[in-house]
């Protein structure tokens, strides 16, 4: 008759055999095959492991650094790990940019390795030694597109306002709300298709994306901004707004889109039943009484889009002065679709309408469509 060994409980039977040691980075299967490019396939961009001492970064930072907002807690902490010798080399670039030389990447790493050069030279200055030349070991990358800046940076949280900063953009502030809006309205229909735009989020990319199929918005950002920096008791009206509204009724009618976003910012118009002066009374009422008044940025939009729709039909003010607060993305109503589409100015007002002409010609319609003009 077989017998039974008995285990005691929380004992190990030393007979068992032990599981094979285990290697977690060890690959198994097929290794990767990593495919070396070649200079013709990248000409021009180049890597290797360098020394970068402090004298040298600020060099970098005086003469080919590009400006970008910082974050000083990154760069604190980078320079308390440089002062105690815990500086590692973690594999992210510097990168320099082709043709100018700029500082693509890098800068809190160079900011930092200069920070604590100073506090050292302090240190050894009060403790009468001579002080330690501190360096960092990197990577650095050559010969960057300036494009690839758009992916760059990613700790210091460049924003879409900084990226069009960098660019060279003016107002690029309203330039960057503006694009998102048109991004938002854009993919609204591969998103859940409600015309007050999608959930979707715009990154740089996608804003440069924006004004490389638009580049109307520029023109109109500048008008907007030269309108809400004259007409300080529109504060009510967020600029992007406005420059998103103007952008879709000037695909309308160019001319009378202008004028529209012209009047509401100015109040010239002599009808008192007018749509314009109805939003214009709403949003200022609003924003007098913003502590008592939740108004949002959907709000506006709704009540702007309405004024234009009713504005363009030569209607009188209704649905604008009816829409109240509250709004949501689904309750964005489209614009009235008239039947014109060009700019129907009186060619002697051109003068004073230089930005409309040049809208125009981004829009395509100079030359080649003299019938609309």
């Amino acid at each position: 008759m077989a017998t039974q060994t008995s285990v005691k409980a929380g004992t190990r039977n030393k007979t068992a055999a032990k599981p094979p040691a285990t290697d977690p980075f060890k690959v198994t299967g097929p290794e990767p095959v990593i495919t070396v490019a070649t200079n013709s396939e990248f000409p021009g961009i180049t890597g290797r492991l360098v020394k970068i001492y402090a004298d040298e970064a600020a060099e970098y930072l005086t003469l080919n650094h590009t400006p970008r907002p910082r974050k000083q807690r990154n760069q604190d902490k980078i320079k308390r790990a440089i002062r105690v010798g815990q500086y590692i080399v973690d594999g992210i670039a510097i990168c320099f940019e082709a043709g100018t030389g700029l500082l693509q990447n890098g800068q809190h790493r160079f900011f930092a390795l200069v920070d604590a050069q100073r506090e050292e030279d302090l240190e050894a200055a009060a403790q009468g030694r001579e002080p330690v030349r501190l360096w960092i070991g990197t990577f650095v990358v050559e010969g960057l597109p300036s494009a690839a800046r758009s992916t760059q940076d990613t700790n210091a949280g460049l924003s879409a306002k900084d990226w069009l900063t960098m660019s060279g953009h003016s107002y690029a502030g309203l330039l960057a709300s503006s694009c998102k809006l048109i991004f938002q309205y854009e993919t609204r229909d591969n998103d859940r298709g409600e015309p007050g735009g999608s959930t979707l989020a715009a990154g740089n990319t996608e804003v440069d994306e924006v004004i490389a199929r638009h580049p109307e918005i520029l023109v109109i950002c500048k008008k907007v901004a030269a309108w809400a920096g004259k007409h300080k008791n529109m504060k009510g009206l967020p600029p992007s707004v406005a420059a998103f509204v103007m952008w879709l009724a000037t695909y309308q009618d160019l001319y009378a889109g202008w004028m529209f976003m012209q009047r509401i910012y100015d109040g010239a118009v002599p009808d008192p039943a007018s749509p314009v002066l109805a939003f214009r009374d709403k949003v200022q009422t609003a924003f007098t009484n913003r502590r008592i008044t939740k108004l949002t940025a959907l709000d506006i939009t709704k009540w702007l889009i309405l004024a234009w729709n009713e504005h363009a039909q030569g209607l009188p003010a209704r649905e604008v002065t009816k829409a109240k607060n509250g709004t949501k993305a689904r309750d964005i109503p489209d614009m009235y679709n008239g039947p014109k589409r060009g700019l129907h100015a009186d060619p002697s007002h051109w003068e004073d309408m230089l930005d409309a002409v040049l809208l125009a010609k981004r829009l395509g319609l100079l030359p080649g469509h003299s019938e609309d003009l």
